[in-house]
């Protein structure tokens, strides 16, 4: 991370939106990067309500987050179904990190200097919004992810693996296309609310790897300490690879 420079960054990849792959990130943010591993986070949370996402095809129908796409457990029962589940797409936990959620897991914990620029601080969320304004936490076993979407209001994005793997692919903005097996139906431009798709199972994701569909993706192999950049517009799905836990976070840059 060190490598890289702020000003190379601006210019060559937020500028450009490009995706981008930073090796050995951890440090920048954490201290105690020890201390984001389920095992460690299992202690640290025990009964804590966290959100649980569901994903099926009626809920992957927009570009916005809903309430009736999750569900609430403690952290500790979370953690057992990981370890016991025979879901084919596993509950996959999303919770927002809000300011005493970070004193429990990892209060040495904060923004790397190339994200520090950041306009989405000046939003304020609604009592009954989720927006997520200080980030989230996310764990999850084998198999869980995200489907295809593009992030909301058109923030980009990053994600700071710290236990695992994971298996991203990514698919260029475009009022025109989707990526392979979404259906798609474009409504306005890509910062408005009127996006709609159905976005398949995670892991077709495997079924595309060998066939022509495949060269028009980008693949990304995460591992712990990386940290993955997610340019405004761009589609992205992620499967784990392995049990991860993770810190992502939507922001506006200048």
């Amino acid at each position: 991370m060190e490598s890289l420079s702020l000003g190379e960054f601006r210019r060559s990849f937020e500028s450009e939106g490009r995706p981008l792959l930073v090796k050995a990130a951890a440090p920048a943010a954490s201290q105690q990067p020890e201390r984001w591993h389920v095992q460690t986070l299992q202690h640290s949370l025990q009964r804590r309500p966290c959100r649980c996402h569901i994903q099926d095809d009626a809920l992957a129908l927009t570009s916005g987050r809903t309430k009736l796409s999750v569900i609430r457990m403690p952290f500790e029962e979370y953690v057992r179904y990981m370890d016991s589940h025979q879901d084919s797409e596993p509950l996959y936990l999303f919770q927002e990190f809000e300011e005493d959620l970070r004193e429990a897991v990892d209060s040495s914990f904060h923004v790397p200097e190339l994200f520090c620029e950041d306009f989405f601080l000046d939003a304020q969320e609604t009592p009954e919004g989720f927006t997520g304004l200080a980030g989230w936490l996310l764990v999850g076993p084998a198999s869980s992810g995200s489907r295809w979407h593009f992030d909301p209001w058109g923030t980009a994005a990053w994600n700071l693996l710290f236990e695992g793997q994971k298996l991203w692919a990514f698919f260029p903005p475009s009022e025109h296309q989707a990526p392979p097996y979404v259906e798609a139906q474009l409504l306005g431009g890509l910062s408005e609310a009127s996006h709609f798709y159905a976005a398949p199972p995670v892991l077709t994701l495997a079924d595309l790897i060998g066939t022509p569909a495949a060269a028009t993706l980008r693949w990304v192999l995460q591992e712990s300490g990386d940290l993955v950049f997610i340019p405004s517009g761009w589609w992205h799905c992620t499967v784990s690879l392995t049990q991860t836990s993770a810190y992502t976070r939507n922001y506006i840059n200048g």
